[in-house]
């Protein structure tokens, strides 16, 4: 285990990315504002999830709802009549004009 320990220690001497310090005040400081922005980050993710769920069931209640009105309407208007295309007496229109001619 000490293998390691020197290990380490001589990896973060060598990196100029860290600095020794023996302020474990200021480091705790440190880790404590590290925590808090995380804790942000996600109580912000969590806020966008919440309001994409809530945009997401307005635009299903707002699609109910026109689709309901729809319904409505039609309903007012009554039953679509279906034009009917009688070809009998078309097809008689032009025998009888045939034998006009």
């Amino acid at each position: 285990m000490s293998n390691i320990h020197v290990h380490l220690v001589l990896l973060f001497q060598m990196n100029d990315k860290f600095e020794i310090t023996k302020d474990v005040k200021s480091q705790l400081k440190f880790l404590d504002e590290l925590d808090k922005l995380e804790k942000k980050r996600h109580e912000e993710q969590e806020w966008e999830k919440i309001m994409k769920a809530a945009r997401l069931q307005q635009a299903e209640i707002e699609r109910t709802r026109q689709q309901e009105a729809n319904e409505t309407a039609l309903a007012a208007i009554g039953p679509r009549k279906k034009r009917k295309t009688d070809f009998s007496e078309s097809s008689q229109g032009m025998k009888v004009f045939l034998n006009y001619m």
